[in-house]
């Protein structure tokens, strides 16, 4: 799945050392063989059905049961540490979005592939105009756009906005979140095109699942049939307090 144009990227400019560690041994598209062997993937058997946590065997999660959310189902190439932490750090916070952008949308089309979604459009989550204006660019766009060229599916921008004055989730708890984001995702300009389509949603990380569910809401509100959420990478359970308090 790599293109004739990131061939020739890669050998007109090529990185000699990697992205997450600096390493120069064995540097394959920005990324070291040791960094590569660190990249956890996130399982995708014995997992609930909708959520995709693990669920040692069972169909769905009690939680997932007890209130099932708005998205059909989420899943995860990779979980979020590491080297993986460091790919999603340069895409997001350092302008250096083209190979992590690259890798990561490769490895989610294969993902997507692998599943039985039957999905008919691509959006990606969107973010705020004070965001987009700071970063110049929307990182879960990128994936979504390069991710739907991969799986020969149309990408739609503008059929989801994000309100302004949203309040930053950094810091916030998993409820706080969710508060947070209560009627902030609202249909975009496009959002007529979504209409009794099958929608792939694709986003950088899964945390809380906050952000997954209130697209999915407002989603539903513009008549999609179901959305599916592909997400680069996941928080653990075991290591999300942690990363609420820090990022």
């Amino acid at each position: 799945m790599t293109s004739f144009a990131e061939k020739l990227l890669d050998a007109l400019f090529p990185r000699t050392r990697c992205i997450c560690c600096g390493s120069a041994e064995g540097v394959r598209e920005g990324v070291c063989a040791a960094c590569r062997d660190k990249m956890e993937r996130w399982p995708q058997r014995d997992v609930c059905a909708v959520c995709g946590r693990p669920t040692a065997g069972r169909n769905l999660c009690l939680p997932c049961r007890q209130s099932p959310p708005d998205y059909a189902a989420v899943r995860a190439v990779f979980l979020y540490h590491g080297p993986v932490r460091e790919l999603v750090h340069h895409m997001k916070f350092q302008g250096e979005f083209d190979l992590p952008a690259r890798l990561l949308s490769r490895e989610l089309a294969q993902l997507a592939l692998s599943l039985d979604w039957s999905a008919d459009i691509v959006l990606g989550v969107p973010s705020t105009p004070q965001t987009l204006r700071r970063r110049g660019y929307n990182q879960s766009e990128l994936l979504a756009r390069r991710t739907a060229k991969r799986l020969g599916l149309p990408f739609l921008r503008h059929g989801l906005r994000k309100r302004r004055g949203t309040r930053s989730q950094v810091g916030l708890n998993a409820q706080q979140r969710l508060t947070n984001l209560k009627g902030c995702i609202l249909p975009g300009r496009n959002a007529d095109r979504l209409r009794g389509k099958r929608v792939l949603l694709v986003d950088d990380i899964f945390t809380t699942g906050a952000t997954a569910q209130e697209c999915a809401r407002a989603l539903h509100g513009c008549g999609v049939s179901a959305v599916y959420v592909l997400c680069a990478a996941r928080v653990a359970d075991r290591e999300l307090s942690q990363y609420l308090a820090e990022e």
